[in-house]
């Protein structure tokens, strides 16, 4: 039997879908969930006109950012030809981007009989641009995490004042690749209240400036 596959994305990016050579790696876009591996069994020979068998298409292997629903799937019929599995996974933001990853799939017959492997190989783009995420926890105690992602390689620099403007506490964190990171803001010597995190990343050619507002307690 001949196997193909094809990607369908869904959610944030507007729905297309696209034939991936074997030979060839496939880009997601970042941060986009869900995805779905669309594979197309052709049975050589075809069928004769009865109905298309069923097939159990099941995730052999894959990197640890990939997340899969369900580690095994049944295929449905497709209008064109064959069956055809569908297989949804997400990806961590965590993941490495721009580092083509190979993902196995098997192909199974209905009694379990393994028939054939197929590999696809997709990547992760680089944001397409620099952000700050909400920090947490808020309210805090001794440490506040706070997430951002880079669109390209930046040092991210962070100041806190307290609520007259005062500026009490700062580092940076050394250039990162693109992708989604975390920093950590040591709040353990703050006394109680307010504060303001500004948070500088770089932006391309520019410059993002964020401000994040979070309490301390003890």
């Amino acid at each position: 039997m001949k196997l193909t596959t094809a990607l369908l994305f869904i959610g944030a990016a507007p729905a297309f879908s696209q034939t991936v050579p074997t030979d060839e790696t496939h880009t997601l876009p970042f941060g986009q969930d869900p995805h779905v591996i669309e594979l197309a069994i052709d049975v050589l020979g075809g069928t004769g006109g009865e109905a298309s068998p069923q097939y159990q298409v099941a995730v052999v292997s894959g990197p640890e950012w990939v997340q899969f629903d369900s580690p095994a799937t049944e295929t449905s019929p497709d209008g064109d030809g064959g069956p055809v599995a569908r297989v949804p996974f997400t990806v961590s933001l965590d993941a490495p981007v721009e580092e083509p990853f190979e993902v196995t799939l098997g192909v199974s017959d209905a009694l379990g009989t393994p028939l054939a492997t197929k590999s696809v190989w997709l990547s992760v783009a680089a944001p397409t641009s620099s952000s700050v995420g909400t920090p947490y926890p808020n309210p805090a105690r001794s440490t506040v995490s706070l997430p951002y992602q880079l669109a390209s390689a930046s040092d991210v620099r962070v100041s806190v004042y307290d609520v007259r403007g005062r500026r009490v506490y700062s580092f940076v964190v050394a250039a990162k690749a693109p992708g989604a990171f975390q920093a950590h803001v040591d709040t353990s010597g703050m006394a109680s209240g307010t504060y303001i995190l500004e948070v500088r990343v770089g932006d391309g050619g520019g410059e993002v400036v964020e401000h994040r507002r979070v309490s301390v307690v003890r």
